[in-house]
């Protein structure tokens, strides 16, 4: 079996979140099932390492290589390599980003042909790689070398659906064939997903809880009827961590590497480390409480900063490590400069940093209103680092509370998302 697998960042290449990983891990689990695998990405301004030219005449394509040499082919553009961000800077996403990856898209599909890789499946991972299932059926598979391909479409967010503008600026021809649809219409906009979920063979997403919960209103954004309307080619498969970069028994990243039958002394020394990196005071005896993701609403931030004030009566400490919305950044500080002994802040992507706080902290905050799937859950089971949820998504999928199954239990989880069940 032949599959290509695209996603608009892939670990260690480009990453802002968990798709990432997963589009960087996966494709190598795959390859040693046996099965091909090439992988599609836009070439950013960001990337280093040996990257070299695919070598076709006449296309704008390079190819690097991430596992035990898995080719990783470049869609280069302006558009990816003459700015800083993947999806946007500090006012905000770039206004043409439906160009962007639509070109992405349909490249992608161009490339299959010229580089003679015919796959059984294109496997395609959120919004950026939408037009791919439309393209697919309205443009290419007409010619021969397409006929039996089949597309499979993951959801990582639903949340995060391309919703643009009705393009102005795009050829007329084009945007009657693609925009003037109802497969892209929602509220008067253009929506990539929604045209995804129509146009693909298939659709997963990253946990079966979140498969059940997107069919409804609450967590369906707005599409929960063109979901249901597919809810028979619609599964949840969950997410799984790499076991090679997350292992505290080879990770470079920590003070001092560890195993189950050892944890508890090398735990500590971690402990200790961390407290002196975040510059709170050494005490191996104080829970210390770390968070590790996107200071957003979906994250749980608003629920954290509420329930400071109660929290900080505890002999406890706190390390919270992040980027996302600024809104949150003032209050986080704040409480950081008022209880120095107690809360540190890092407002920063730090790939050491989590890796740190995952080894060294005693339980992980993970209190997401929603969670699709969640990684960090997992990561920090991996690390005796006992993770503290709601009751949602893949969290309630992989997390077995104390209260529920004390033989079993692998964490906390609370079933009401307010301040005192928290």
């Amino acid at each position: 079996m032949k599959i290509a697998f695209c996603a608009s960042e892939i670990f260690p290449l480009a990453k802002t979140g968990g798709l990432a990983d997963v589009a960087g891990a996966l494709p190598i689990a795959l390859s040693e099932l046996g099965i091909e695998v090439a992988l599609f990405m836009p070439r950013y301004q960001s990337l280093e390492g040996d990257i070299q030219s695919a070598g076709i005449s006449g296309l704008n394509l390079s190819k690097t290589t991430i596992g035990r040499n898995l080719n990783v082919y470049l869609i280069e553009h302006r558009s990816f390599s003459s700015r800083a961000g993947l999806y946007g800077n500090e006012k905000g996403d770039y206004k043409d980003n439906f160009k962007r990856f639509g070109y992405y898209s349909y490249q992608t599909l161009n490339v299959l042909e010229k580089i003679g890789f015919q796959p059984d499946i294109i496997h395609c991972h959120d919004w950026h790689t939408a037009l791919i299932p439309v393209i697919l059926k309205r443009l290419f598979r007409q010619k021969k070398f397409y006929t039996h391909i089949k597309t499979l479409f993951t959801i990582h967010n639903l949340a995060y659906q391309g919703l643009f503008e009705q393009a102005q600026d795009v050829n007329a021809q084009v945007k009657k064939k693609f925009f003037d649809n109802h497969e892209f219409e929602f509220y008067h906009k253009v929506n990539f997903l929604k045209a995804a979920i129509i146009n693909s063979d298939y659709i997963s997403t990253v946990s079966p809880a979140y498969a059940k919960e997107i069919l409804r209103y609450e967590y369906g954004c707005g599409l929960e009827g063109v979901l249901y309307n597919r809810k028979d080619h619609l599964t949840g498969i969950l997410n799984g961590i790499d076991y090679q970069v997350w292992n505290p028994k080879t990770d470079t990243m920590i003070s001092v590497p560890y195993s189950a039958k050892d944890v508890l002394e090398k735990k500590t020394v971690n402990k200790e480390f961390l407290q002196r990196e975040v510059k709170l005071p050494l005490n191996k005896k104080v829970p210390l409480f770390g968070f590790v993701g996107r200071i957003s609403h979906q994250k749980g931030i608003d629920l954290i900063l509420e329930s400071f004030p109660e929290l900080l009566k505890l002999n406890a400490q706190w390390v919270i490590q992040g980027i996302g919305n600024e809104h949150y950044y003032k209050p986080l500080k704040e409480w950081a400069k008022k209880y120095p002994d107690k809360v540190a802040v890092r407002l920063a992507f730090d790939e050491h940093l989590a890796h740190e706080i995952y080894a060294g902290a005693d339980m992980l905050l993970m209190p997401s209103n929603y969670e699709p799937c969640g990684l960090s859950q997992m990561i920090s089971m991996r690390y005796g680092t006992v993770p503290v949820v709601f009751k949602t998504g893949g969290l309630a999928d992989t997390v077995i509370d104390i209260q529920h199954n004390s033989s079993k239990a692998n964490g906390f989880m609370f079933s009401s998302y307010n301040k005192k069940d928290f």
